[in-house]
């Protein structure tokens, strides 16, 4: 067994025991790394299994990302404008935009997913108070980094079979 020191200009700092480990090269602005086998309290997602290699993914910094969630397609982003529609007596319209900033709102699918998997995404959803705390979410699709919310205050999970769940979020941009 080796021991793993990682530290992070935040100041976080990483020492656990470890039996192999597989770095991958990084920008300053990464907050992810990639290991096999660490064993710290910590909490982790399973990414994938690589020809028997179970690969790992975890947040390095205080904010987590809710990206590191592994999730199913599809995927939908959402453009929208706040505009104001008047319409006249003629059904003539007028149309006024409120604010120039679109905003995105981003439908997450994970399926099939397992109880403990589900209890994961559960967790995350608790400890933002629902709606309430707004976190970070790393779009795949153009990789920027928005601030946004759950869209709804209730967490609804569905079980198709034994130990098989189902979970739809809605993610909405918030500005702050």
């Amino acid at each position: 067994m080796a021991d793993l020191n990682i530290s992070i200009n935040e100041g976080i700092t990483i020492a656990e025991s470890i039996s192999a480990i597989i770095i991958l090269p990084m920008d300053v602005s990464d907050s992810i790394t990639i290991v096999e086998n660490i064993n710290i309290p910590y909490p982790m997602i399973e990414i994938s299994v690589y020809e028997g290699i179970t690969i790992t993914e975890y947040a390095l910094k205080g904010d987590e990302d809710f990206a590191d969630f592994v999730r199913n397609y599809p995927f939908e982003e959402v453009t929208q404008f706040n505009v104001l529609v008047s319409t006249f007596e003629n059904w003539w319209e007028q149309r006024r935009l409120k604010s120039s900033q679109d905003r995105k709102t981003f439908t997450i699918n994970f399926f099939p997913i397992t109880l403990s998997e589900s209890n994961d995404i559960l967790d995350y959803f608790v400890r933002r108070k629902g709606n309430t705390l707004s976190f970070k979410f790393t779009n795949p699709l153009d990789s920027v980094a928005y601030r946004v919310k759950f869209i709804d205050s209730y967490f609804k999970r569905v079980r198709i079979a034994y130990n098989t769940y189902k979970i739809q979020v809605v993610l909405l941009e918030v500005f702050e």
